[in-house]
């Protein structure tokens, strides 16, 4: 999580207070952050340390456990501003992390362009 908040720490859309929020509300045990079986979203309140509603992605090659036994291999991270401002984003990520498919496609053959493609495809089928 720290990895994938990174660009958001450094773009100053979050705090590192959002960060360490984000890891103390992950639930080891019971997941619910994860999407479909490759994708996790973690977030936490925004008054946690959001100035601005921005989302980072961090693909893992090998993926990484966020339970004993559920593995991922995208990590995105939500900074929402609000409850409801992130929403059609949230549909649109839901769509694609639900696409296993095109989720195993991505992660056999990862590259920008190709995820870019996948998101261009899944706004597309909703719109």
């Amino acid at each position: 999580m720290r990895l994938a908040s990174q660009p958001l720490l450094l773009s100053g859309t979050i705090t590192a207070n959002y960060v360490r929020a984000m890891i103390l509300n992950h639930d080891f045990e019971n997941p619910y952050t994860k999407l479909g079986k490759y994708l996790a979203i973690p977030h936490a309140e925004p008054r946690a340390g959001v100035s601005r509603l921005s989302m980072s992605l961090l693909f893992v090659k090998n993926g990484v456990f966020i339970s004993k036994h559920e593995k991922v291999y995208f990590i995105l991270t939500i900074a929402p501003i609000d409850k409801e401002q992130h929403i059609l984003a949230l549909y649109q990520i839901v769509h694609l992390a639900e696409n296993e498919e095109l989720m195993r496609s991505l992660i056999q053959n990862f590259s920008t362009s190709a995820l870019l493609e996948a998101i261009q495809q899944t706004k597309e089928e909703l719109e």
